[in-house]
């Protein structure tokens, strides 16, 4: 088992691994009772996918699917705004050490902007 010490990455782990829970719980009761994706999905989609099992097993697989994916999208907006946020607090730190200790310094703050060209403005902090 991993250990995450960022709590803001550890934090959206735990929910992202809760709902994924739930979620797994809830499509192994669709298996054998199609009606009961209707306790699950939007009122307005009640009866849509379980009328057939199915129709209601593969609308639950692509369910699974599609969380799965949004999870990793998720972990990984999560990743890149702690990375950007330490960055942020650590760029005095990295100008010093890199005008120091670099004999053409203006390149790498080219590449840097280059690289970041304001996107780091677009992630909450």
């Amino acid at each position: 088992m991993v250990t995450i010490n960022n709590e803001d990455l550890r934090d959206a782990y735990h929910y992202l691994a809760t709902i994924e829970n739930v979620l797994q719980k809830e499509i192994k009761l669709i298996n054998g009772n199609k009606f009961h994706l209707d306790k699950i999905v939007p009122e307005q989609l009640a009866k849509v996918y379980s009328q057939k099992e199915k129709t209601a097993l593969a609308f639950a697989d692509q369910i699974a699917r599609i969380s799965y994916e949004s999870s990793v999208v998720s972990l990984v907006s999560t990743f890149e705004r702690v990375v950007f946020a330490k960055y942020k607090t650590t760029y005095g730190t990295l100008k010093t050490v890199v005008k120091d200790n670099s004999p053409n310094p203006m390149d790498y703050y080219k590449s840097r902007e280059n690289f970041l060209n304001g996107n780091i403005d677009n992630y909450p902090v």
